[in-house]
């Protein structure tokens, strides 16, 4: 036993657990020039550089690609979420040994409470702000409503802690409101395993486990195909079928577009190139696993209902409500009933998107600040564009407003006038440049791309002298720093800018308010998406 002493009362942000080290390279490297540390002591308030220092620890490449070195953080919020996460989660988990460091510290355990206070005042104010008000139409259990009677009575047999009801809100439909008051650090929902749909359900199932078995398939197809049997053909007997009768019977996603809808409203649009070839993959995907299944095993596999059309709403329900969980190390992808009600938003009221708690495997998810009786309950999906919620969720964020994850990729092409294309191409790769980038709005033009163009506009003798030199310091000062080039580097980038703009206008004569929209397709959230 060693006694505590000040150094064990800190908090360590741990950077050495980031599991890409040269992401975890960048950061020190940007944490180091901000003058910020790894751990800081414990000191009575939430201090500005240990947040700093954790948003760096949880921010994306392309968070770090858009960040300006000599200006201030501006983390997008679920970076925020996650380095408020982070910190709660710190000092929940650490208090016993935090404890007993504070107690050898004059007024230890007051600089201890008085910490946890202020970073819950953080937590507080900032979901406050940043969480719409969305008041409930009507709570669907109370109404009466048969799908939701039936649900709630197979998860109060199964016995769900569930501190949460299903509700319709204006806004954003059907989600869950908290039915009583919740507290900080409380379990919103707890989940068994045994109502948790997954790979293991169907390699366990006494009708089709030995039939997946002996056919050795993946483990994503025997997903699909014991999902397609459950909800379609063992549906009348199936254990999840309150579950089944709760899901929505279709989805405003990419799959979901019809090939008029397609040429109406995304017409020579790279969305809908990629919406066809993402069906298309997902064809041949079902014609080289189901058919063949519904021929080896046609009793326990029907061709009448294991049909294309099925399988599209089974790929979507887990496009759309699937959640990836940690099961003994490795990860899986798995359907959780009543928890894939909550609803998405750029804020989210709960800790994380929860674990498995070993040794029963219950799933388990608790508040990061308390929760009032009718208030919605949001949980942050990830870090999805635009484009991707129309993909595979079929809907829009904030209204159509900005957001903070939509960017404008730029796929660029090394300019070979000269014929020093591939010297070039080699001064990137030295100084750790590509051609790819990307633009966003109400962000100055990226130092990565700037520093590209100046390597495009570099002449031969100056490339070929930068290819040649072992002071990699130099050559990185000379592309990144030297503004000899700036004027015609910009000029470069706004004229890409303007050819870009132009096509996108010319793709959206709807948002753009060039065209009105065809009286058949008034009403169908699709068109209104596209």
């Amino acid at each position: 036993w060693s006694r505590p002493t000040m150094d064990a009362f800190v908090v360590t942000v741990d950077f050495h657990k980031l599991p890409d080290q040269t992401l975890c390279a960048a950061k020190r490297s940007i944490l180091a020039k901000r003058g910020l540390k790894e751990s800081y002591p414990v000191a009575g308030t939430l201090q500005p550089e240990l947040l700093d220092a954790v948003r760096i620890l949880h921010m994306t490449e392309l968070e770090l690609y858009f960040l300006n070195e000599e200006s201030a953080l501006e983390p997008t919020p679920r970076t925020q979420m996650n380095s408020l996460v982070y910190l709660f989660k710190y000092f929940r988990d650490n208090r016993d040994a935090l404890l007993q460091a504070a107690s050898m510290i004059p007024n230890g355990v007051s600089l201890l409470d008085t910490t946890v206070a202020s970073l819950n005042a953080e937590c507080d104010a900032f979901i406050r702000l940043q969480t719409p008000q969305t008041p409930i139409k009507r709570w669907l259990l109370r109404e009466s409503d048969p799908s939701a009677v039936a649900f709630h009575e197979w998860i109060q047999h199964e016995q769900v802690e569930a501190r949460v009801e299903i509700a319709d809100f204006e806004l954003t439909g059907r989600g869950l409101a908290a039915a009583k008051e919740i507290g900080r650090n409380e379990v919103v929902l707890r989940l068994p395993w045994k109502m948790i749909f997954s790979v293991h359900k169907a390699m366990e199932s006494p009708t089709v486990g030995e039939i997946f078995k002996q056919l050795e398939l993946d483990e994503d197809s025997v997903l699909m195909a014991f999902t397609l049997y459950e909800r379609f053909v063992n549906y009348s007997e199936s254990y999840w079928r309150p579950y089944w009768d709760a899901l929505p019977t279709t989805v405003d996603s990419g799959l979901f577009f019809t090939a008029v809808e397609l040429d109406t409203f995304l017409d020579s649009n790279p969305l809908q190139m990629e919406i066809i070839n993402m069906r298309e993959h997902l064809l041949q995907t079902y014609e080289a696993l189901i058919p063949p299944l519904c021929e080896k095993f046609p009793e326990v596999f029907p061709a009448d209902l294991m049909t294309w059309e099925n399988f599209v709403w089974v790929r979507s329900m887990f496009d759309s409500r699937g959640f990836h969980l940690d099961i003994q190390g490795k990860t899986y992808n798995c359907l959780l009933p009543l928890v894939d009600f909550l609803n998405n938003h750029n804020i989210t009221m709960l800790e994380g998107s929860g674990i498995l708690q070993e040794p029963a495997r219950d799933y388990v998810i608790r508040t990061l600040v308390p929760l009032h009786p009718g208030q919605q309950v949001f949980m942050n999906y990830g870090s999805f564009s635009h484009r991707e919620l129309l993909l595979f969720y079929g809907y829009e964020s904030n209204g159509g407003e900005c957001n903070p994850y939509d960017v404008y990729p730029l796929e660029l092409e090394v300019p070979d006038d000269d014929g020093y294309a591939p010297t070039r191409s080699a001064v990137l790769s030295k100084v750790g440049l590509s051609t790819e980038h990307s633009l966003k709005k109400n962000k100055p033009i990226p130092r990565r791309l700037l520093a590209t163009m100046r390597v495009f506009l570099t002449p031969s003798a100056k490339l070929a002298e930068l290819m040649g030199s072992q002071d990699l310091a130099a050559v990185e000062k000379t592309i990144f720093s030297n503004l000899e080039k700036d004027v015609e580097a910009i000029s470069l980038v706004q004229t890409l800018v303007s050819a870009l703009k132009e096509n996108v206008e010319s793709l959206s004569p709807w948002a753009a308010g060039h065209a009105e929209v065809p009286e058949e397709f008034v009403g169908n959230e699709r068109a209104r998406l596209a």
